[in-house]
């Protein structure tokens, strides 16, 4: 072994020895230790990217063929690391705003009443359900702030939801025009609406009783413009559960909120994601409404108050909770708006590239991840393919036998760098099955958004629409199959020396295992294409109340185990008859029905609630801030549960 190879495997064993003695003791809250470990991320990438350019690329006499492949693919690296940097940049810092929302708190409950901001709450709608606005509108209602109006904005024009705001003291408009969608709702409703503030909630987020309390307080600072809140769902994604991993596995946007939404914060460059934000109105009066030039109006908000001088400050705490995507359609519909809207802004004034922003704000702006990534993925999955059918590599196979020793330091950094920067939620292989099978309906949008990004109007997202289980997303997992397959056979063709198509070379050995990978992914990949069953209307949360069940005029003692809408789980000694009364403080008596017994346990589903009592519910259980997401990933629990999926 050469004195190169000594220093780079030495550099290896270093990084994995840093990685596991001095990695976990860092202080992951400061900034300091941040920065060092994402610096630590980018340059190991860099020398592995350096590597490449100076050590890898073939002579154009190879052939113009494999000559562009490698160049191609050298190209697609190099896109990645612009992705990665930009990436690191963010998760190099972190905030944290609840010490000045404490006192923000503090302050505005000891001022006089008609000393505190007006607030308008907007929950703009269009088809949904009852079972999904009607839940918002009393949880926004049942806000604990003084100086609050509620304001449905019902472009569905639907008359038994003006009757329902009628009876509970909500404010209805319905417009004749519906352009603009979401944003020109909002617009519409500036012209009735007076107060200081806006919050903003979809049609399917409850907020907690003190949201207002906790962002309100951040507006005393002139500069701020905007405050945003992390998007908390109280249901499981398709990922979550078409994987089963419902218990162990967060929902696939809490790497964006729970961790770079506080690292932009850190550098000012948050933005407005809609639902769960308060905006100043005298900074949208300012920048002429909510804009409407994309169908992603909350990022252009953002940046056109940042042209005016506001910044958008990010809360990091559940306030909020929300429906998440419920099937594969509406997933990918709500993943589609937010690509297109991204590269929207390209090309819009007020969009990162217009005038106005520093060269930071650019880059901090600019959809990197969104026009790098599907692509990138979908190329990575094609590399050992093309290897194993036509021999052509990415580099100069001669010098294969050196991309451990470059590509090894940089992989182990990245991975345990993201894990200890993002430990629940983060897992490489997970993560990138979630972004593989994402790519192969994104890409297209992709494309379409940078060749044409405009003439596609606003689509909702389909909530309240939960799927019986059995439909499959036919178009991912014929193209799943299909990269599988290429793989899979030039695999299998190249390990029998009788239909080899492979002359032995350094690169064999790193496409095989490459291609191995690929076919892991690619498999669970493909079980997110089979959509399963939701076995409940009404998710539950997990409970330790306690309350007295009253049956026959007796009343016992009983503990709630998890609650919902619809039914609870108590415990109970006793026999009970089937028809009983869950006396529950501050909601009242609850009819129920008792579904199911146990040792000591029943399970009750409600019967004839009034709409008092579901207001009370509702306060009970979203108001209160009650939670069942994942809030720590256990990468063992992960795995058998994967184990599990398979063997179903």
């Amino acid at each position: 072994m050469s004195p190169a190879d000594l220093a780079a495997w030495g550099l290896c064993l270093a990084i994995a020895a840093f990685c596991v003695a001095a990695l976990p003791g860092l202080p992951r809250n400061e900034n300091w230790a941040r920065t060092l470990v994402a610096g630590l991320i980018v340059l190991t990438a860099a020398r592995y990217l350096f590597w490449r350019y100076t050590r890898t690329l073939p002579e154009l006499d190879v052939g113009l063929g494999p000559f562009a492949w490698a160049w191609f693919c050298l190209l697609a690296e190099t896109a990645a690391f612009v992705e990665l940097v930009t990436f690191m940049l963010v998760m190099s810092r972190t905030s944290n705003r609840t010490p000045e929302a404490d006192c923000h708190q503090a302050r505005l409950q000891a001022m006089p009443v008609d000393e505190l901001p007006a607030v308008d709450v907007f929950i703009p709608t269009y088809n949904e359900g009852p079972e999904v606005v009607e839940r918002s509108i009393l949880g926004a209602l049942t806000m604990d702030y003084p100086k609050l109006t509620v304001w449905v904005l019902d472009d569905g024009g639907r008359d038994w939801l003006r009757e329902f705001c009628d009876r509970h003291g909500a404010r209805y408009l319905r417009r004749t025009e519906r352009n603009h969608a979401k944003a020109g709702n909002m617009n519409h409703a500036l012209g009735h609406a007076t107060g200081d503030l806006v919050a903003i909630f979809d049609a399917d987020f409850v907020p907690q009783r003190n949201f207002l309390w906790r962002t309100v307080g951040f507006f005393d600072d002139p500069a701020i413009g905007i405050v945003q809140t992390p998007q908390h769902f109280f249901n499981r994604d398709p990922v979550q559960n078409n994987l089963s991993l419902q218990r162990c596995w967060p929902d696939e946007q809490r790497l964006f909120f729970d961790v770079m939404a506080a690292g932009r914060d850190a550098w000012n460059a948050a933005f407005c994601c809609g639902a769960g934000s308060v905006v100043r109105r005298k900074a949208v009066d300012a920048i002429g409404g909510f804009p409407t030039a994309s169908i992603t109006e909350d990022l252009l908000t953002t940046l056109a108050m940042l042209r005016k001088g506001w910044i958008t400050r990010y809360l990091n705490e559940r306030l909020a909770q929300g429906l998440a995507a419920e099937t594969l359609e509406a997933f990918f519909v709500q993943r589609q708006r937010w690509c297109r809207g991204a590269l929207q802004a390209i090309y819009l004034p007020e969009g990162p590239l217009g005038s106005g922003l520093s060269w930071f704000q650019r880059i901090m702006f600019f959809p990197f991840s969104w026009i790098i990534q599907y692509p990138v993925r979908i190329l990575f999955l094609a590399v050992p393919a093309v290897y194993l059918w036509t021999g052509v590599t990415p580099l100069v196979p001669e010098r294969a036998g050196e991309t451990a020793a470059f590509l090894v330091p940089a992989m182990i950094m990245a991975f345990a760098g993201m894990r200890w920067l993002a430990p629940d939620t983060y897992m490489p292989f997970l993560s990138t099955v979630a972004s593989v099978f994402s790519s192969f309906r994104l890409l297209p949008t992709v494309i379409a958004g940078l060749v044409r990004p405009f003439g596609v109007g606003f689509k909702v997202t389909p909530k309240g629409s939960l799927t019986a289980g059995g439909q499959v997303d036919l178009l991912t997992l014929s193209l799943l199959g299909l990269m599988g397959g290429v793989t899979a056979g030039g695999l299998a063709i190249n390990l029998m020396p009788e239909w080899r198509i492979l002359s032995a070379d350094e690169f064999f050995p790193y496409a095989s295992g490459w291609a191995m990978l690929n076919l892991s992914i690619v498999l669970v990949a493909s079980l997110l294409c089979f959509e399963a069953k939701r076995h409940r209307n009404e998710e539950r949360f997990p409970a330790q109340d306690t309350a007295s069940l009253v049956a026959d005029e007796v009343r016992r003692p009983c503990r709630i185990l998890d609650l919902s809408l619809a039914g609870a789980r108590i415990t109970v000694d006793g026999q009970l008859p089937d028809e009983i009364v869950l006396d529950l403080p501050d909601v009242g008596q609850l009819p129920c029905r008792i579904v199911r017994r146990g040792t000591g346990l029943i399970c009750v589903s409600f019967s004839g609630l009034g709409e008092d009592l579901i207001a009370g519910l509702v306060r009970s259980i979203y108001g209160a801030g009650r939670s069942n997401a994942v809030d720590h990933l256990e990468p063992t629990e992960v795995v058998r549960s994967l184990f599990a999926r398979f063997a179903a």
